[in-house]
């Protein structure tokens, strides 16, 4: 090999050396120098993601709420119009709170319909216990999936995930208020269960 080809190679080498990295030190440059515009971008993106997700876990609560069977009507278990007044109000104001004070009632409603079923000592996880309802055939695949639904729907309003509305806390309340009757129902099963066992 004379000293021209020598050369010629040498260069050659460098030259793809070059190339390889060319691209890598270009995008890190590209990144370092739109760093903020690609922050917003991304955070953009995160926020449609959300609302999406959130869109997608309305339409399905609401779906899974049709499903429910219709809860006889109870005067006795009927909101009071000051109780509605404030909830209007506190959804008005702060949908986030009205959304958390309704999932708080739901929750007890769930604990409530556990403890008849043997699980008042049951401490763990609200998630955990609607998977043992579950597992136990004390509520559905319907009621299971409606109450993981609006369980996410509650996280994400607690720890600023979404930014819910007015509009969206009145629709919470109405699919929290038919699940509540619904257990109200289960929970009368349940005692004339119990009634009957006694008296055999």
């Amino acid at each position: 090999m004379d000293r021209y080809t020598f050369t010629a190679e040498i260069i050659k080498a460098i030259t793809s050396m070059i190339a390889a990295f060319a691209l890598p030190v270009a995008l890190i440059i590209c990144v370092w120098l739109f760093k903020e515009k690609l922050g917003s971008l991304l955070l953009l993106f995160r926020v449609r993601h959300r609302d999406w997700e959130a869109s997608f876990r309305w339409d399905k609560a609401e779906a899974e709420a049709k499903k429910l069977p219709s809860a006889p009507f109870d005067p006795d278990t009927q909101p009071t119009p000051e109780e509605e007044s404030r909830f209007a109000q506190i959804a008005k104001i702060s949908p986030r709170q009205a959304i958390l004070e309704v999932a708080t009632q739901l929750e007890e409603a769930v604990r409530s319909y556990a403890s008849m079923n043997g699980f008042a000592h049951y401490s763990r996880r609200y998630a955990l216990l609607i998977r043992l309802l579950r597992s136990k055939r004390l509520i559905d695949a319907n009621t299971s999936a409606l109450l993981d639904d609006l369980q996410n729907i509650g996280h994400a309003a607690a720890h600023n995930l979404s930014d819910p509305t007015e509009i969206e806390a009145v629709r919470y309340k109405q699919l929290a208020d038919q699940l509540i009757r619904h257990f109200d129902g289960l929970a009368g099963v349940t005692k004339m269960i119990a009634a009957k066992t006694r008296v055999s």
